[in-house]
């Protein structure tokens, strides 16, 4: 009987943190949660054909300023419209990369984008 009672006392605070989180507007959909990278209102609307190809389109145009802006770091025009594309379309603009890319990205495409945000952040 112990063990019942520690399990229904496990799934209570598990409960309650999850209504926590719920409420405080974190988004705890696990089927979307490629999507949460961008902006809600850029997605919203759109079947999931039309944000899947949205969204390719996006990582392929951020990577190109991205990797314009890492050749020319010095290049005002390529920063600024690297700041730009980066300030409309992701959630977080905190320029760490997690901002801008998930996990299953390659890993050569991530440095890229890092050092492109090292050098847009400044």
């Amino acid at each position: 009987m112990a063990t019942k009672s520690n399990n229904n006392e496990t799934n209570n605070v598990m409960n309650t943190i999850f209504a926590n989180l719920a409420k405080s507007g974190i988004n705890l959909s696990l089927e979307n949660s490629h999507r949460s990278v961008f902006k809600r209102e850029l997605i919203n609307g759109m079947t999931d054909t039309q944000a899947k190809i949205f969204r390719r389109k996006i990582r392929k145009m951020i990577l190109a300023f991205a990797e314009t802006l890492c050749s020319a770091p010095n290049n005002a025009k390529a920063k600024q419209q690297f700041n730009e594309l980066y300030k409309q379309v992701y959630a977080v603009n905190d320029y760490t990369l997690q901002s801008i890319c998930s996990e299953n990205m390659k890993d050569v495409n991530k440095k890229i984008l890092q050092k492109a945000l090292e050098i847009a952040k400044k």
